[in-house]
């Protein structure tokens, strides 16, 4: 099992048939494998109509998907499609050889976080995500959660609910663009807040392993601060060069083994990044500690709280007040991607 690999325990599904759901007015044409997800892999191609094509991403589901499900999932992606920093959807689909449902999305441009950490690991640096960036990146995605969290959506009934919770918070679903932009993608995972209590909820683990609230794994009722948390550890994990939750796991152990090991670091708990690494700023220390807090009453109460404190950190009580850019960020991910950028590193550092 890869860790970076979304676990659902269970999707949610019905009967209803899809056979006959079809589109004569554009034919898709996928080129190449980009990532996988709980149940489904994405893949870059094109929408094709008599008129013109685009480029698109197109989510294809590994088993029979249900039209509800798939039409319940473009319906809460697409009440969130006016914020930048969420990826959109476009429509769903069935191809028509395997007959396996699609989602159409937005192609982002850019390179995920994941991979972003894996050009750190593999030159063999001992050089971390500076950490501003890293607080810079969690200052743009709580932005765009909190929008998400305070959205009006409406399902598949016509049933409103105010708010949307991701569940599936992680490096590899934040995309940072060619502008230093980043952006929040994949709201397979996503539920509306008015449907936690439902039984085909409430104890299901969903997400990735490290990243996961843990109150998942305590089969209690999940909201908002799942998010908060998976954010947390999000820039924990940038900044800290690791997850601690993931330590002892090894690359060849399966889903069990690696859930008890994280069940097991989760309880026995971690060091601060302060604690860690003694350069680390102690209020950025301190916020990304409150936010992965196990105790939901002492872990930050909304994204919006959240959000609050990583702006007075960046622009109000900064060194500089000024605070780090999308250009920073956006150069910064062009240096490491630079041929010769191990050898740059005293460039860097100085």
């Amino acid at each position: 099992m890869s860790l970076e690999q979304t676990i659902l325990e269970e999707n949610i599904s019905d009967d209803e048939s899809f056979n006959n759901h079809s589109n004569n007015f554009y034919f898709i044409e996928k080129e190449e494998l980009i990532g996988t997800g709980a149940g489904s892999e994405v893949w870059l191609g094109f929408r094709i109509t008599p008129y013109d094509y685009e480029r698109i991403a197109v989510k294809v589901y590994s088993r029979k998907h249900s039209l509800n499900s798939l039409r319940r999932e473009v319906n809460l992606a697409k009440a969130l499609s006016s914020h930048d920093g969420i990826g959109r959807i476009f429509s769903y689909d069935f191809d028509k050889i395997s007959k396996k449902g699609q989602v159409l999305m937005e192609y982002i441009s850019g390179n995920n976080l994941s991979d972003v950490m894996k050009k750190h690991r593999n030159n063999f640096i001992n050089l971390h995500f500076p950490q501003r960036l890293a607080a810079f990146i969690g200052f743009e995605c709580s932005k765009s959660l909190d929008y998400a969290h305070k959205t009006i959506v409406y399902d598949e009934k016509g049933k409103n609910s105010i708010g949307l919770i991701h569940r599936d918070i992680s490096p590899q679903n934040i995309i940072i663009t060619q502008t230093g932009y980043p952006k929040i993608i994949d709201f397979g995972l996503g539920i509306l807040s008015s449907d936690v209590g439902e039984k085909e909820i409430i104890g299901k683990v969903a997400g990735k392993l490290g990243f996961i609230a843990p109150e998942m794994f305590e089969k209690k009722q999940i909201d908002f601060s799942a998010d908060i948390y998976s954010l947390g550890m999000t820039i924990d994990y940038l900044i800290r060069g690791r997850n601690p939750l993931l330590d002892g796991i090894d690359c060849s152990a399966d889903y069990l083994s690696s859930l008890n090991i994280v069940m097991n670091n989760m309880q026995k708990g971690f060091n601060t990044l302060k604690e860690e690494n003694k350069y680390v700023d102690g209020e950025l220390s301190a916020i990304i500690s409150k936010a992965v807090e196990s105790d939901l009453n002492k872990r930050y109460k909304t994204m919006e709280d959240f959000h609050r404190d990583i702006t007075d950190y960046l622009y109000v009580r900064g060194p500089t007040k000024l605070g780090p850019t999308r250009e920073a960020l956006q150069n910064y991910i062009e240096f490491i991607n630079t041929p010769g950028f191990e050898s740059n590193i005293f460039l860097l550092i100085s």
